[in-house]
């Protein structure tokens, strides 16, 4: 049935993410604890399916909510380049946050949760410069500072089962999968893009 007045939607998660990509000019690959939360507004109850006897059906009416989401995670990665005089190293710890509405279908205790938004990088880069390298290499300058990247436009794809069920309050486990427009390319490379994949346990009222 349709909701004359649908509650509020509030999903918290947490999970461990694999974040991969392009950043300044070199690949990282790092884990990452992330944390997530989805507030949204209840369209529409599902409605399981009766058979003739009375019996759940093995499928239902969808039911639907919309909403906003925001997630965060941590990334640090290092990379050098060396000529045959001189080089620099680059380290960089940078933090992501994740913006966007989403929509979340549910199917009995399966929820699919299609998102589109905005990803934004911030952190701190130390890039450190050599001389001399002929014999043995001297530290010239460095260069300390913020970082940031983007913002990328992002989207993905959250499903989650719920293995919990007492009332309105569920816990579940999920895998999301997300990607992003590069911001840039060189050669055919992108200079700055971002994936992950997150396995994590979620909570729902």
């Amino acid at each position: 049935m349709w909701l004359v007045a649908s509650p509020l939607v509030v999903v918290a998660g947490i999970g461990e993410a694999w974040q991969y990509g392009h950043d300044h000019n070199s690949d990282f690959d790092d884990v990452s604890l992330a944390p997530e939360v989805t507030v949204g507004y209840r369209v529409r109850e599902y409605d399981e399916w009766l058979d003739e006897d009375g019996r759940p059906g093995m499928v239902g009416r969808p039911g639907l909510v919309l909403g906003v989401r925001g997630s965060t995670a941590r990334f640090g990665h290092e990379a050098s380049w060396w000529g045959n005089t001189t080089g620099h190293t680059e380290k960089f710890e940078l933090t992501t946050v994740d913006l966007g509405v989403v929509a979340q279908i549910q199917l009995g205790r399966l929820w699919l949760e299609p998102w589109v938004g905005r990803h934004y990088t911030y952190g701190h880069e130390e890039i450190v410069d050599y001389d001399g390298c002929i014999y043995m290499c001297s530290t010239g300058a460095t260069h300390m500072g913020d970082a940031h990247r983007g913002p990328l436009t992002a989207w993905g794809l959250l499903i989650e089962l719920d293995v919990l069920v007492a009332g309105s309050h569920r816990l579940g486990v999920y895998v999301s999968f997300q990607d992003s427009k590069p911001e840039s390319f060189a050669y055919g490379v992108p200079i700055n893009d971002y994936a992950a994949t997150t396995l994590g346990i979620s909570y729902r009222h």
